[in-house]
């Protein structure tokens, strides 16, 4: 009988030492990381808020991204305390769901989102200041209107819209100051307070504050680390910066409402608010691993807003599309890939054939001004390379022409042999061939008119000018058409980009080093970027460069590990330039780590 109890208790034990591993085991795989969020805002899964360096006055804001102009004007208040008589900037951490606020000893103050439509602040000890936007209140572009003591109604007729906060005290006493625009936040008789904002409308519907601020942060926290995994797996040392990354792309998703069709990932919630149409094809790419439904609804956001000639505009945000320039057309390339990792529906296929031929057609029959069938950038932003040198006109940058680029019939001929793969899915064999003759013809035209013997050029046909002086890696982006390059010209691509100034410690400058026209912080004039490294180091691969191919991924991933994901690089030092929270650059990090450096 005794031996049975023994035999009974060993078996407890071991299930009960068993469980608790297991407990530990899924613990360790939730991210508990932390990141500073003047760099990396603050945010939520398909909120409108962000809690970020405001650009206007680079205090922590709490700002709403839907109808601001690139971060100006859209700050609902910034964060500050009260030690003596001293009014101060708070420091600022935060997990994926938790922010925190410290006077750099302690912790005073703590935030969450309750939901993707209402923050929640609490803090004790010291008080807090909430000062808004002067000039907005002054031009009664901001008003304030007291429903009680304990809520504020928030009315920012801002430039593409109105937005409506309801501003509620939940502990402690809250006063509204106008002459000295500000909130005044002061502790209850138990020294904590605690204050909510919610994204309201214009009749002012509140949902109210329901869940335990805990709670809150658990929840956030889970739907983070669901989403952090189905993100690409990559090797260990990359671990944290694998976690920021997927922080960043998950805390960036935009809900459907205003121009938004459909889901979609921002490229920031710092000031870069919308969604670019090359930048979102990177991050369907790093989506079609795991989530294919994000993956389409990322992909397809900027067709949604395709018009009738097959245009599409330069970016969507919430409030706003703007269509005075174009973007590279990268998306046959990008769909490409995708068909590599996610399957497709027969509609799925017919939809995106449908709206690349549009797209495709556009190039070859509306950018093509002297009718020798290679298709026109009309300016640098047309290429996603706003001002590269390979667009300069007398020395300036920024100018309009008639620009034939290779990188624009490479990434034309990659998407008509798609077109062409799709046709033949679809059973539209004589498109099919139809497709691959132009694309043919095509290649045929670029090696023959755009190669000069030593590298690809862009020609104004305005003037038929180039800039002799440039040096820009973008005379490399045809490297991605593989082996449907001559072998020749392969290998002279191959060889300049080894040995001539364009790769450093950190990766791929977009204007070689020794070029009279690098700069350092010059945006597309010298600083690493995350898509031309991705496209040239996907060319490599397809020309047998494998090592050299992961070399430079290693190096860019080395980068983003030290700096983070900033917009971009300075080539010489690796440090991160502009906005800092960038989701293309996250989602390259995340796809190039992932395909290239996996054993």
């Amino acid at each position: 009988m005794l031996n049975s109890v023994f035999k009974v208790s060993a078996i407890v034990l071991i299930l009960v030492l068993g469980l608790s591993a297991c407990q530990k085991q899924i613990k360790t795989k939730e991210s508990s990381f932390e990141f500073n969020v003047r760099k990396v805002p603050f945010s939520y899964s398909k909120s409108s808020f962000s809690v970020c360096k405001n650009r206007k006055s680079k205090c922590l804001a709490l700002t709403d991204i839907r109808y601001a102009l690139f971060g100006r004007d859209n700050a609902i208040f910034c964060f500050f305390y009260l030690k003596g008589s001293d009014t101060l900037k708070p420091k600022a951490f935060a997990t994926p769901g938790i922010l925190s606020l410290s006077t750099g000893k302690r912790v005073f103050g703590k935030a969450c989102f309750e939901s993707k439509k209402i923050f929640r602040l609490q803090g004790k000890v010291f008080p807090m200041i909430l000062k808004l936007d002067k000039q907005l209140i002054k031009k009664d572009i901001l008003k304030i209107v007291s429903k009680d003591n304990n809520k504020f109604y928030m009315k920012n007729k801002n430039r593409f819209g109105t937005s409506y906060h309801i501003l509620s005290c939940h502990d402690g006493i809250l006063q509204y100051n106008k002459d000295k625009c500000l909130f005044a936040l002061y502790p209850s008789v138990k020294n904590t307070y605690e204050i909510s904002v919610e994204e309201s409308d214009s009749v002012w519907e509140s949902t109210r504050v329901k869940r335990s601020f805990d709670d809150c942060g658990v929840i956030a926290r889970r739907s983070y680390n669901e989403f952090l995994s189905k993100m690409p797996s990559l090797p260990e040392r990359y671990k944290r910066s694998r976690e920021l990354a997927s922080y960043i792309l998950w805390s960036c998703i935009v809900d459907k409402g205003g121009n938004y069709k459909r889901p979609g990932i921002l490229m920031s919630k710092n000031w870069m608010h919308y969604i670019w149409s090359w930048d979102h094809c990177f991050n369907a790419m790093v989506c079609s691993y795991h989530l294919p439904e994000m993956a389409w609804d990322n992909y397809m956001t900027i067709f949604d807003a395709q018009d009738a000639d097959g245009r599409l505009p330069d970016m969507v945000g919430y409030a706003r599309i703007s269509r005075k320039v174009l973007k590279p057309p990268i998306h046959g390339w990008t769909f490409q890939k995708m068909m590599g990792r996610m399957k497709f529906t027969d509609a799925q296929m017919k939809k995106v054939y449908v709206d690349l031929t549009k797209w495709t057609n556009f190039w070859l029959l509306h950018q093509d001004s002297n009718k020798n069938g290679i298709p026109e950038y009309n300016n640098g932003c047309d290429s996603g390379w706003d001002n590269g040198t390979e667009f300069d006109i007398n020395g300036k940058s920024g100018k309009w022409g008639h620009f034939e680029s290779a990188d624009l019939s490479a990434y034309l001929i990659i998407q008509m042999d798609v077109l062409h793969e799709l046709a033949k899915k679809l059973g539209y064999a004589e498109e099919a061939f139809r497709w691959k003759q132009k694309s043919d013809k095509l290649l045929s035209l670029i090696l023959s008119n755009q190669w000069n013997g030593d590298k690809f050029v862009t020609v104004n046909t305005d003037d038929h000018s180039l800039n002799n002086k440039n040096l820009s890696l973008m005379a490399f982006l045809p490297i991605v058409l593989g082996k449907k390059l001559p072998a020749d010209i392969r290998s002279k691509l191959i060889c300049s980009l080894k040995n001539d100034g364009y790769l450093t410690k950190w990766g791929l400058a977009t204007e070689n080093i020794n070029s009279p026209l690098y700069k350092d912080d010059g945006y597309w004039r010298g600083p690493i970027w995350a898509p031309s490294t991705m496209i040239i180091v996907d060319g490599l691969n397809k020309c047998g460069e494998h090592e050299l191919a992961k070399e430079i991924s290693r190096r860019f991933c080395n980068l983003c590990s030290k700096s983070g994901f900033a917009e971009n690089f300075d080539a010489k030092t690796g440090k991160g330039l502009r906005d800092l929270a960038y989701t293309w650059t996250a989602s390259i990090f995340l796809i190039l780590g992932h395909e290239y450096l996996n054993e």
